[in-house]
């Protein structure tokens, strides 16, 4: 017979830590992205009445207000005549304030995102919940299980922030040493995307494009299956990525097939995954020639700026840079620092292209120090933090795992950049007091007394109890403005 306490005891951990464990592992994964970005709550409400779901109402101001004209100073105020020797009288001066009516006023432009809604599930043994007690055992075991969760959820967050309007995570990198088609082994490189945005146990869709539509590739026997990451060479010369899945596949995975979350694919439009929360590319685009929307999911014109209308809001946008070197960050960031006003104080970029930086010429990359005063010799090398300066504004420059090859962006991170979630609900608790909970567990809502229930198969129960939950949050900006170089040299 399960043990109430030691249910109650799992649904307390996983209620009350897998939301700060979530938000507390964000930074962990990657700091340029997420190390002190804001959390709240204000201006999230319901989709509508009898929505369940949020979005974020950000007010932004645009314009000037008043009017303003220069007028003579030497107006002459006071009537003379010829024939009065001692008297004057006074003149009637025309008016010459500016009128007030059809004045312009400072535009207040509101625009609504809607926060991205995922569904997520975790399992647990029924052994555990027929524990006698909570014994240190399980409760480890529900701690390796909860961090395990929230880096799983961590890691979907931080490819979502850094991925494409496409949400792609990566491509397949020339020809695979395993396509799949023998063993449901896939071998892979890959590029367009970092080896850093796979992990063990992540489960990804794989698909081609055909130059019209997507077809999904991770098939077996006309069926989809499931794909999962099993083994990720970081420090290899070739990016290579392990995944296997459960049969094997019908076609041969094949350069250029893309890498994206777990049914993520879009059916309705058949050309993007939806990527989840907004991110760098989301915010940080050109106002150029054709309908660009920013802070706005999968560039839908139902949300977010129109740069047609607002270009004022639109960002710089270089492409096949070159080598990065001081000139030519300077000429981007001057040009956008003289065209808008505004600051930036990061740029993220990646190692790569911080490396590169480090070997241009004028910044004596090859010097050597050596301090012998009466003390025995000191050397020191390496690369420390990196800082660059323009005209008194310094922007800390930050390297991502998660960045594209050959990327940087310049924002304006501090007091900018939010993280929106649903505002706290009645006799909840959760991580502050000025926001709610990102993660909701719907067991009870789904009709049953608590947040765990069995899993069945057809129709009879299995030895496994699961808890589904559902996640609401999106990232924005009252300042979307940035710089964008792509295309930039590595090392």
């Amino acid at each position: 017979m399960a043990n109430t306490a030691v249910i109650t005891s799992i649904q307390y951990m996983l209620r009350e830590e897998i939301g700060p464990t979530v938000i507390d592992m964000l930074p962990q994964i990657d700091p340029a992205a997420f190390d002190k970005m804001d959390i709240t709550s204000e201006g999230v409400a319901r989709l509508a009445d009898i929505s369940r779901g949020w979005l974020m109402r950000l007010t932004c101001s645009s314009g000037l207000a008043g009017a303003l004209k220069w007028v003579d100073p030497n107006v002459d105020y006071v009537t003379t005549s010829t024939s009065k020797y001692h008297t004057h009288a006074t003149k009637l001066p025309t008016n010459r304030f500016p009128s007030a009516a059809n004045l312009p006023l400072k535009s207040i432009v509101q625009i609504t995102v809607p926060l991205a809604k995922a569904m997520g599930n975790c399992a647990w043994p029924l052994e555990y919940m027929r524990a006698e007690k909570m014994t240190a055992a399980i409760a480890k075991y529900t701690q390796l299980n909860l961090d395990a969760m929230g880096r799983m959820i961590a890691l979907a967050q931080a490819n979502s922030f850094f991925a494409p309007t496409t949400g792609v995570i990566a491509q397949v990198n020339g020809t695979p040493s395993s396509t799949g088609d023998s063993d449901g082994i896939i071998t892979c490189s890959v590029d367009n995307g970092r080896v850093h945005q796979f992990q063990d146990g992540m489960l990804v869709d794989i698909y081609t494009d055909d130059g019209s539509t997507w077809s999904q590739a991770n098939v077996s026997g006309g069926v989809a299956t499931q794909c999962v990451v099993d083994g990720v060479n970081y420090l290899g010369e070739t990016n290579e990525l392990r995944l296997v899945c459960d049969g094997v596949l019908d076609d041969a995975i094949a350069d250029g097939d893309y890498f994206i979350a777990k049914d993520s694919y879009d059916d309705a439009t058949k050309d993007y995954a939806r990527k989840g929360p907004l991110g760098l590319e989301d915010m940080i685009k050109a106002a150029a020639t054709g309908a660009q929307y920013v802070m706005s999911p999968n560039n839908s014109a139902s949300y977010g700026f129109n740069l047609d209308k607002y270009p004022n809001f639109g960002s710089k946008v270089a492409t096949s840079v070159g080598v990065l070197d001081e000139d030519t960050f300077n000429k981007y960031v001057g040009q956008f620092f003289d065209a808008t006003g505004l600051t930036l104080d990061t740029a993220i970029t990646t190692r790569g292209v911080i490396n590169k930086l480090y070997e241009y010429p004028t910044l004596d990359s090859g010097r050597q120090v050596t301090d012998r005063t009466g003390q025995v010799r000191k050397f020191r090398m390496g690369r420390g933090e990196l800082e660059v300066s323009y005209e008194g504004q310094d922007l800390q420059v930050m390297r991502s795992r998660f960045c594209a090859p050959g990327t940087l962006y310049a924002v304006q991170k501090a007091g900018n950049f939010s993280m929106a979630v649903p505002p706290r609900q009645p006799g909840t608790t959760s991580k502050g007091t000025r926001y709610g909970a990102p993660i909701e567990f719907v067991g009870k809502a789904l009709g049953h007394t608590g947040d765990f229930f069995g899993v069945t198969s057809g129709d009879a129960p299995t030895e496994m109890v699961q808890s589904p939950f559902v996640l609401y949050y999106q990232i924005v900006c009252e300042k979307p403005q940035g710089v964008k170089l792509s295309g930039i040299t590595e090392d």
